[in-house]
């Protein structure tokens, strides 16, 4: 939910220096158009008002905190925090399972092109996503190195806020970890989809040879008609029926065994190579 909205933090320490006052916004959940009445789009919302009202009672509680809060805010959004990087747990958790359908697809082979040009539309838009949501968790952690804002740390923090920050540090830096292996499957899998279309566009390209080829085949079993009607218009001491006649059957005979010959031999050669590719 968190990856489709926006949460700010505002502190000003009050003039006596006893406390301070905030302001913490959480905007309502990003809802595209083409999404806003499908079935799911109540449970985003409930799910949003659900979390506001139990960080609402989390400051409310005096329990909630230790007495350094009051000195430092950091502490008042801790909680807050750890929500966020829940959340991008859960959508790192989503973004796997995709991959892992997409991979299982590549593994049994399947052979529709149609649906491997899908897969590349897909993970095209998820590494966009993937390297957009790295750099808004990197933001965030350095936030935490500073302890959410440098206009707040006034004074040594203490070991309480370190202990915080400590943790926090952990779970963002998971995060950054998870996020960064699936960019690192997405770029492969990409990879891997573009080397298969480069070999189903050769493989295509060899049955529309061997068409082209197929025709010419055609085209030379044909041939001779009009070949004989060229002969029989030809003149003088080479025309049908005269004297040197014979040498046209002399030099052409052997000149087509010749062309024949290579032209199978050629086709013989070429067939196993391709078979091997």
């Amino acid at each position: 939910m968190f990856t489709h909205t926006c949460v700010s933090a505002w502190f000003e320490r009050r003039h006596d220096g006893k406390g301070w006052t905030g302001i913490l916004l959480l905007d309502p959940p990003f809802i595209p158009r083409s999404k806003r009445r499908s079935p799911f789009e109540n449970i985003r919302k409930e799910n949003f008002r659900l979390l506001c009202q139990d960080y609402n009672s989390l400051l409310e509680t005096p329990s909630g905190f230790s007495a350094g809060a009051a000195s430092q805010p950091f502490l008042i959004i801790c909680s807050l925090y750890q929500i966020i990087a829940s959340e991008w747990v859960r959508m790192s958790s989503y973004v796997n399972r995709e991959l892992q359908v997409i991979e299982f697809n590549l593994e049994i082979a399947q052979r529709d092109i149609a649906q491997r040009e899908e897969y590349l539309v897909h993970l095209a838009a998820y590494r966009r996503r993937i390297s957009c949501y790295l750099d808004l968790v990197r933001q965030q952690l350095a936030s935490i190195e500073v302890f959410g804002c440098k206009a707040w740390a006034i004074g040594r923090p203490s070991d309480e806020i370190k202990q915080a920050r400590k943790e926090l540090r952990e779970d963002f830096k998971h995060v950054v970890g998870l996020l960064e292996k699936h960019s690192q499957r997405i770029n492969h899998n990409l990879e891997l989809l573009l080397g298969l279309r480069g070999v189903y566009e050769s493989r295509e390209s060899r049955i529309l040879g061997r068409n082209m080829a197929s025709l010419a085949l055609v085209g030379v079993l044909f041939l001779p008609f009009g070949c004989v009607a060229a002969i029989l218009g030809m003149q003088g001491d080479y025309s049908p029926g005269a004297k040197k006649f014979w040498v046209y059957w002399a030099i052409s005979t052997p000149v087509m065994a010749v062309l024949l010959l290579v032209h199978v031999a050629y086709g013989i050669h070429r067939e196993p190579s391709v078979r091997r590719t």
